[in-house]
């Protein structure tokens, strides 16, 4: 849910997340997966507001972190995809959370 419950980041559990706002039957935007995430195994699985709802940041199965500018019309695709270190083994993105102090920062676990 954005901070001012305004709308909500929804896992389709077939497809990709989606947008709703408050009040309506219908998404307003889709979150498109790169074609190399579509398999369970690289499945986005967690997303959260940031940037004062411009963007999106999701966590996928695979250990790679996903950032929609939600600016952009639908379907997003993402902007940014940051990859951990291939060295030490894939896991999934446990959690994402964003945190705003005097600048909003992304933080992610594995």
């Amino acid at each position: 849910m954005s901070p001012d419950g305004s709308q909500f980041l929804v896992d389709s559990i077939t497809g990709p997340f989606e947008i709703y706002n408050r009040g309506t039957n219908s998404p307003t935007l889709t979150l498109s997966q790169p074609k190399d995430t579509q398999t369970a195994e690289a499945k986005v699985k967690q997303g959260v507001f940031a940037e004062d709802c411009k963007l999106a940041v999701c966590g996928s199965a695979d250990g790679r972190v996903l950032v929609y500018d939600l600016c952009k019309e639908s379907p997003v695709a993402p902007s940014q995809i940051l990859s951990y270190d291939q060295d030490a083994g894939k896991g999934p993105v446990q959690t994402v959370s964003v945190s705003r102090t005097h600048r909003n920062f992304v933080d992610s676990e594995s």
